[in-house]
């Protein structure tokens, strides 16, 4: 068997900007194990079937709750002022799994009528809570709204006194009764009071209860808890640290019983909007703080135990008016939350998706919108992997707002990569070429073009290809798919690319008789024995003499090589061919 030492100098030269040697570590290195360091996979995001569209007429038009139907379709919530009667009207609108619509409905009367919760029933059919203003004691009452599969009204109550009462949130119950959230002005002890209905299958009243102090007190949101019960999120005045209102949690039993409540906030404006519980029986809370983070608003995510108490809570904004308004536990343990930001994205307020992991550390986030107001109020993971948001937008659609239905690439974002200060050595896993100026930088929350970061001082505008006829560097301005390339950053941000195509295949790349830098062109680890080299496995090859055993991958932390036996997707390895030969996956 032929042996080939693993020395070879790497030379680097930017001009004016940095000159250097790099040399391979002799073989006594450190075996590479995939589990062993922390790569970027988790960062590594393909696109696949995204797709939005919007719903209205001439006047404003707005979502605000949306969950995925038993036939893959979309059901959505809110109201519209371009049809119905008058005024607002309750707007109900089904949409096949591609957003196309099936049929709409509306609900009310010359007054404002809205729809703020929506899910489908036990027999196909779909349950709506909001308000009217057209029916009912008062001047806002609750309502409840219940159709059969195709949006045709079966029956409706209404809920209140004499005073303003709303319907936030609703769920069906395991007696398949409904449970109602929102707040009252008509009943309880203070001005406003939470207020939990409990209805049975035909929306009549089984019992209510209101649970506030004597100030404001209110509910938006309301889930099932794995005891039977319920946790409830919203706000108060009546109880916490903070004299303009705190976010408020309460778990009460399957009577509507209060077990506890917590108060989480500053001396600042603090709101809950959405809570679910997590699967370690905790709960997830989403809202906005001005007590807390960046800028006047922030996103405010906090996660408790099983009692309430909270074990850690993350803040996410700029400079402006940055809020979560819905947040809904990932298959992969982390979250996603939808909301709006007026400190990033295109311009007015936009619909910002963040995702999280199970810690609240933020992997990605995404800006939908133009020059004017785009706002999401609802977002699911759907049974795909991606995710279905809905809101209003005034940038686009037919009239002043349109209600948005935005489902999200699988996983979210075409591509990116993370890279850290320091020589990184890169490919991209896609077999796809990509020219350098279609990269942009995303550094501290904000996304730059290429030209722009490299004149910001994040990133080296200079590229090093390896040429494998003549075994030097060249300048790169195209990243060719199953090769590998050196860039050096001067600050830790993500590589973006999008609007990538991939096809799947097998192929990686072609080796020349010599060094070659390469990389995976799909974004799944591979290891080095399920490669075939010219349709022979990897060890039969090294056997053969056509490949040699070694593989060096960079460590990027410490800034050396290492002996890698697993091809990261978004990493380069230098390999050494005695041959021309061919690399692909097994299958």
């Amino acid at each position: 068997m032929k042996i080939i030492l693993p020395i070879k100098v790497l030379v680097f030269v930017s001009i004016g900007l940095f000159i250097g040697v790099i040399i391979f570590p002799n073989m006594g290195g450190t075996i590479n194990d995939e589990n062993s360091r922390n790569y970027f996979c988790t960062n590594l995001y393909l696109q696949k079937d995204g797709w939005n569209t919007t719903f209205g007429g001439s006047n404003i038009d707005v979502g605000h709750s949306v969950q995925q139907t038993t036939d893959e379709g979309y059901i959505i919530t809110g109201y519209t002022r371009s049809y119905g009667v008058g005024g607002r009207n309750i707007w109900l609108i089904k949409t096949d799994n591609a957003g196309n619509e099936e049929w709409n409905n509306t609900f009310g009367g010359n007054n404002d009528d809205e729809g703020e919760s929506v899910i489908q029933t036990s027999d196909g059919g779909y349950i709506i809570t909001g308000y009217t203003n057209s029916f009912g004691a008062g001047l806002d009452d609750v309502w409840l709204v219940k159709t059969d599969n195709a949006g045709n009204e079966e029956w409706n109550n209404t809920f209140g006194g004499s005073n303003d009462d709303r319907g936030t949130s609703v769920l069906q119950t395991s007696d398949c009764g409904y449970i109602i959230a929102g707040h009252t002005l008509s009943f309880g002890t203070g001005g406003v009071d939470v207020w939990l209905i409990k209805t049975d299958e035909s929306g009549n009243e089984e019992w209510n209860k209101t649970l506030g102090g004597y100030s404001s007190d209110g509910a938006w949101s309301i889930n099932l808890t794995s005891d039977g019960g319920y946790i409830i999120t919203g706000w108060t005045y009546s109880y916490g640290v903070g004299y303009l209102g705190n976010v408020w949690l309460i778990k009460t039993d399957d009577f509507g019983n209060e077990e506890w409540n917590k108060a989480f906030g500053g001396t600042d404006v603090d709101r809950g909007y959405s809570v679910q519980q997590t699967t370690d029986e905790g709960y997830i809370i989403a809202g906005y703080t001005s007590s807390f983070g960046a800028g006047l608003d922030d996103v405010l995510l906090i996660k408790t135990d099983a009692s309430g108490n909270e074990q850690w809570n993350n803040t996410f904004g700029g400079a402006n008016r940055d809020y979560g308004y819905s947040v809904y536990q990932t298959s992969d343990g982390g979250y996603i939350i939808t909301g709006y930001t007026m400190s990033f994205g295109a311009g007015g307020d936009d619909i910002w998706l963040i995702k999280t992991d199970g810690m609240g550390n933020e992997l990605f986030n995404n800006t939908y919108g133009g020059t004017y107001s785009d706002v999401g109020y609802s977002v699911i993971q759907t049974s795909d992997g991606g995710y279905i948001i809905t809101g209003h937008t005034l940038s686009y659609g037919a009239g002043v707002h349109d209600v948005w239905l935005i489902k999200t690439a699988i996983n979210e974002t075409s591509f990116s990569l993370s890279v850290l200060d320091g020589w990184n050595f890169i490919s991209l896993p896609f077999n796809k070429s990509v020219e350098k100026v279609d990269i942009f930088v995303f550094y501290n929350l904000t996304k730059y073009y290429w030209d722009d970061a490299v004149i910001n001082g994040y990133i080296n505008d200079y590229i090093f290809g390896w040429n494998r006829n003549s075994q030097s560097y060249n300048f790169a301005y195209i990243l060719e798919p199953g090769y590998g390339f050196w860039i050096y950053a001067y600050e830790p941000c993500e590589l973006w690319i999008e609007n990538i195509t991939v096809t799947p295949d097998n192929y990686i790349t072609d080796l020349d008789a010599n060094w070659n830098i390469v990389g995976l062109s799909y974004d799944q680890p591979v290891v080095k024995t399920n490669i075939m080299v010219n349709d022979i496995l990897w060890d039969d090859a090294v056997a053969t003499d056509i490949i040699s055993d070694y593989v060096f991958g960079w460590e990027r932390v410490n800034q050396s090589y290492i002996f890698a036996d697993t091809f990261l997707p978004g990493y380069a390895y230098w390999l050494y061919s005695y041959q021309p030969c061919k690399l692909k996956r097994a299958i």
